[in-house]
């Protein structure tokens, strides 16, 4: 789009410049006509107008068109338009320039209102015999002009065909390599339920044999850290599949609860966190999700007034632990988002409605005991 643009200014400068060049030389042969037979200001207004005109022969073609025929016709009837050379122009440069940069039907609207020029010159001065050539340059004028504006749109249509097709080539490789890491991921992913699974036997094993065989007990144990270590090199190959390619890894640690009033700081909203019981630790991958639901949940808020808080209830219970959100006193339209409901998903949580003291909120709750936590 920048380039357009620049390529265009420069398209303007060189009208302007070419249409100054012509003006200095029409108003040089005004000067220095001998055979006037009419008022020099009248030679040289319409000189001024037709060579002034020029430099919108891009960007308003047909208009430059009517005006410089209008010139023309002006000295036909009332200047030295055969005394005068520079005025040939209109022969060349406005058909030319409705041609090559107006549609069809306003181009040979163009090139009719051109040929009005060497007519109406012809009409005025019936002694003029060059009726033919001043007719027949503005048809291969406009004739160049259009052949040049097929060729420059049949070469754009292929630049464009071949971005196109350059695109959908590399968006089939790019699901070709999704598709391909996703079932590597599966595979994979399917030797580390395996892996774990035997560790689980291997621990239910050396829990058996810990008082009857404690020697063998130990080689189990032994076995259990030689699987854990496989799966966590399994597990570190899987993320690495599914884990898009970044110029950089943070090393923060990822957020969580307690980072919960640190939104405010980032979006410029100011968040209110109220905890309802004893707070207590949760898993990571919950403690995790906890908070993305609250930093979707203040994104899709950005059409409310930035005065009206994002308030946040924390209620831990002994079965479960609730999320509920509001903003000014209700629900956002546009909640739950699909990050929200994803993140909501990946918690195994239960998305709902709750009215409490007249305020309307948005709840994820998810229904999981203590013990399943300890």
């Amino acid at each position: 789009m920048i380039t357009d643009f620049v390529r265009g200014r420069r398209s303007h400068i060189f009208d302007v410049a070419l249409a100054l060049i012509f003006l200095l030389a029409g108003e040089i042969e005004v000067a220095r006509n001998t055979q006037r037979g009419s008022p020099v200001w009248v030679d040289a207004a319409a000189v001024a107008v037709l060579m002034t005109c020029l430099a919108w022969r891009r960007r308003a073609a047909l208009a430059v068109c009517v005006i410089t025929t209008a010139s023309v016709a002006v000295l036909s009837l009332h200047g030295d338009v055969l005394a005068l050379n520079m005025p040939m122009v209109v022969l060349f440069v406005p058909p030319y320039s409705v041609a090559r940069y107006e549609p069809r039907a306003r181009a040979v609207a163009g090139l009719l209102v051109t040929l009005m020029a060497p007519l109406t010159v012809s009409l005025t001065d019936p002694s003029h015999d060059a009726l033919g050539f001043s007719l027949g340059m503005p048809v291969a004028s406009w004739a160049v002009g259009r052949v040049i504006r097929a060729n420059l749109q049949k070469a754009q249509a292929l630049h464009r065909r071949a971005d196109r097709a350059a695109a959908e080539r590399e968006e089939l490789q790019r699901l070709t390599v999704t598709d391909e890491r996703a079932r590597i991921a599966l595979e994979l992913q399917a030797v580390v339920v395996a892996s774990v699974s035997e560790m689980v036997l291997w621990a239910e094993a050396a829990q058996r044999m810990l008082e009857s065989d404690p020697s063998a007990a130990d080689a189990c144990v032994g076995s259990i850290d030689m699987t854990a270590t496989q799966v966590l090199a399994d597990m570190r190959r899987v993320l690495g599949i599914l884990r898009e390619e970044q110029p950089s890894v943070p090393l923060a640690p990822l957020p969580g609860i307690h980072q919960l009033p640190a939104l405010s700081l980032t979006s410029g909203r100011e968040v209110q966190l109220i905890v309802e019981g004893t707070g207590r630790s949760v898993p990571a991958s919950i403690d995790l999700g906890l908070y993305r639901i609250a930093e979707a949940a203040l994104e899709e808020a950005d059409d409310r007034p930035s005065s009206q808080p994002l308030e946040l209830t924390l209620r831990y219970s002994p079965d479960s632990v609730d999320l509920m959100l509001s903003i000014d006193g209700g629900v956002c339209v546009g909640w739950p988002t699909a990050p929200m409901r994803q993140w909501a998903a990946l918690c195994e949580a239960e998305v709902h409605t709750l009215s409490t003291s007249g305020i309307e909120h948005l709840a994820i709750t998810i229904p999981q005991p203590v013990e399943a936590w300890a």
